[in-house]
């Protein structure tokens, strides 16, 4: 929901620009990995959205913890007056949100939800290295050399699926793919399984 008009860094001349529905500052995706997650309006998080980041985040710092890495959620931030609120940084990993997963106090990931009839979108991103455009934004294998960021990519879609749902299955989806309606097994439909 940034403003067209947002005043990007001249580096960022060249790049298209995507508008996304969740919201949230801009992401430079580069050096990243991002990830959604649609969870249905019958699902129990719908009584309190917000737990979802929660939730997400905490699977995703399970996960680093694994691999070796410690990382937290940000937690409080000091109250911001109105103009301090309104005069964000372009970039999503400026900003500040109790509920970035943080490492060395570096942001390494954020995230934003749309709400829709009880449904939620959430997407993120988790920074993995600096970019080129962004040097002074520091990703997980700047601030840890020997992190596998393979086996990281890897596991990550299993860590996700098992933090919102009790049993699901993982669909590559193809341009034929109806994003809405999609063809699932017979077994899938029950208030936990999601793709």
């Amino acid at each position: 929901f940034q403003r067209h008009d947002s005043p990007a860094p001249d580096s960022f001349s060249k790049c298209p620009v995507v508008p996304r529905l969740t919201g949230g500052g801009a992401i430079l995706h580069d050096q990243e990995v991002t990830y959604s997650c649609a969870m249905p309006g019958n699902h129990s998080v719908r009584a309190d959205p917000t737990r979802l980041y929660e939730i997400i985040h905490l699977s995703i710092i399970r996960l680093l913890g694994e691999l070796n890495v410690q990382c937290s959620m940000r937690g409080e931030i000091p109250c911001q007056s109105e103009s301090e609120r309104m005069d964000q940084p372009f970039l999503c990993f400026l900003r500040q949100d109790p509920r970035d997963i943080v490492m060395d106090g570096h942001k390494i990931t954020g995230s934003a939800q749309r709400r829709r009839r009880g449904s939620i979108l959430q997407h993120g991103s988790i920074l993995l290295q600096a970019s080129k455009l962004t040097p002074e934004i520091p990703g997980i294998t700047n601030l840890r050399p020997n992190f596998n960021e393979a086996e990281f990519c890897r596991r990550l879609p299993d860590c996700l699926g098992a933090a919102v749902a009790s049993t699901w299955i993982l669909k590559e989806l193809t341009p034929q793919d109806d994003q809405l309606n999609l063809s699932l097994p017979p077994q899938v439909g029950a208030e936990n399984q999601y793709i």
